[in-house]
């Protein structure tokens, strides 16, 4: 018997994700009109499940319209389906709602005509033969089904959604290199500890980590972050890595991924906001970390930007050896700013410092020569001597064993850093989104938000390292850098005696 397969790239996919809850007027009454049609016997607990449910289907039915829209000049568009995981372990992770009630909803979603019935070839994960073409392929494991537009008007396009309720944390399970790289060549998603097994493994590590969490959740809901075009954000997962609690860390919500000249022109509670992120961060962290001083120029106190510190140094030896009078210094000069960024990066990120030749990806970015690359490396280390102690993440066997590098050591402290800043401001009252080593605070918060960013870095590395640093910090708003909203001493970096 034949069995439909859906090849991969034949259908667009908007996931089912049960963490949202209106936000606005008119999503509230969208939501009560379809939670009232499911006619469904909810006590109070399960008629909040049902909102949540509904109001996540709302959510991505009106992405799925958008694409949709978005393909209408195609001659051949591809189908777009809502897909839902109806496997018990894909609902673990979510402290709002359970897989009972919410795929009950979504039945009567079908029922009501809000959906259509399943599409065949989907929701199995069992490894089946296409009898035409003769190859093995995996069935989705998501059950898939199309939306009825026609059961929405134009008010969809009206609501507005805040996310509250995603999987507080994740903690992503060892590769080896080998492992890593057929991952990525066939697209699939990082390997996840299930939530029993994090549970077993981990015990308080991770019931503590899921507190402090909540906590921090539950003061975002009275201060969400709400993005330009009006859905709001109160939630976000705190990712480890390597199957271990003190490797990565960063949280990841909403706003992380958005393009930064989006994410400032967002608002919290009415307000604009600003992006506070410390200058180089890799490079400067790193070395107050492991206890080193940045090597600056012999008449230096302080600095500013790590990367172009190290421009001005060797821009002009990049010109010489060029040789060409056409060449634009200033374009030069950023150029040079932005390899500095590439090698440390590339350093920090494989842990090894001693790297022998860029990656295609940088070389096709910046058209980086290997001469250049054995420059830069060369001056880099002499700024950052930090850079020597990186250790290789994998070793000739293709196993992670280093943990001084970026995903490793650098990952979880700089993590840490921005908990425990975040739980600081909480204190006294000031709501911050991070965004990996920056944070989003309205703009009238900037100044106290880059104090207590500061002293809270000074104290941690110096209890981990016993280096005394200010680092320094930039602010970023809708109209650009802005050199006024924090105080001049927070901009530049030094070491106090």
């Amino acid at each position: 018997m034949t069995v439909l397969v859906l090849e991969r790239g034949s259908y667009k996919l908007v996931s089912f994700r049960p963490y949202w809850l209106p936000f606005n007027d008119k999503a509230h009454q969208l939501c009560a009109e379809i939670v009232s049609a499911l006619e469904l016997k909810d006590t109070t607990k399960a008629s909040e499940k049902s909102l949540l449910t509904v109001a996540s289907f709302l959510f991505a039915a009106q992405r799925i319209i958008r694409i949709q829209q978005r393909q209408s000049d195609q001659s051949e568009p591809l189908p777009v389906y809502f897909g839902v995981q109806r496997g018990a372990s894909a609902w673990s992770n979510y402290p709002l709602i359970g897989k009972v009630h919410s795929i009950k909803v979504i039945n009567r979603l079908v029922e009501l005509g809000y959906l259509g019935g399943k599409v065949e070839g989907s929701g199995d994960s069992n490894v089946v033969k296409n009898n035409e073409t003769n190859k093995f392929s995996s069935l989705p494991i998501m059950t898939l089904y199309p939306i009825n537009a026609d059961k929405f008007d134009d008010d969809l396009s009206e609501a507005c959604f805040i996310d509250v309720g995603r999987p507080r944390v994740r903690v992503n399970g060892l590769e080896t290199r080998g492992q890593r790289r057929r991952r990525k060549h066939n697209n699939l998603k990082k390997p996840v500890i299930g939530k029993r097994d994090a549970e077993r493994l981990f015990g308080d590590t991770l019931i503590a980590s899921e507190e402090r969490l909540e906590r921090l959740f539950s003061f975002w809901r009275s201060y969400p972050l709400i993005l330009p075009w009006g859905h709001a954000a109160a939630s976000a997962t705190r990712i480890y890595h390597d199957g271990r609690m003190d490797a990565g860390g960063r949280l990841y919500g909403y706003w992380t991924s958005l393009d930064g000249s989006d994410r400032v022109k967002s608002t919290i509670d009415g307000e604009a906001v600003c992006e506070i992120d410390i200058c180089a961060s890799q490079p400067t962290l790193l070395s107050s970390l492991l206890g080193f001083k940045v090597n600056l120029k012999h008449d230096q106190v302080y600095w500013h930007d790590l990367y172009a510190e190290l421009t001005s140094l060797w821009a002009h030896k990049l010109l010489q050896s060029r040789q060409d009078p056409l060449i634009d210094h200033l374009e030069q000069i950023q150029r040079s700013r932005s390899i500095a960024k590439g090698v440390v990066m590339e350093m920090i990120g494989t842990g090894n410092a001693g790297k022998a030749r860029p990656s295609a990806k940088l070389k096709e970015a910046t058209h980086l020569e290997d001469s250049e690359w054995q420059l830069f490396q060369r001056e880099v280390i002499k700024a950052a001597p930090a850079l020597s102690e990186l250790e290789p993440r994998y070793d000739n066997k293709d196993n992670v064993t280093g943990y001084v590098n970026g995903a490793g050591f650098l990952s979880y402290h700089e993590s840490e850093m921005i908990m425990q800043t975040l739980e600081a401001l909480m204190a006294v009252g000031i709501p911050a989104f991070p965004v990996h080593d920056s944070l989003v605070v309205k703009q009238s918060d900037a100044n106290q938000t880059a104090k207590i960013f500061r002293d809270t870095i000074n104290s941690y590395c110096h209890k981990v390292s016993g280096l005394n640093v200010l680092v320094p910090l930039a602010v970023t708003t809708s109209s650009g850098k802005d050199y006024q909203l924090v105080n001049e001493e927070y901009l530049v970096g030094s070491y106090p005696s």
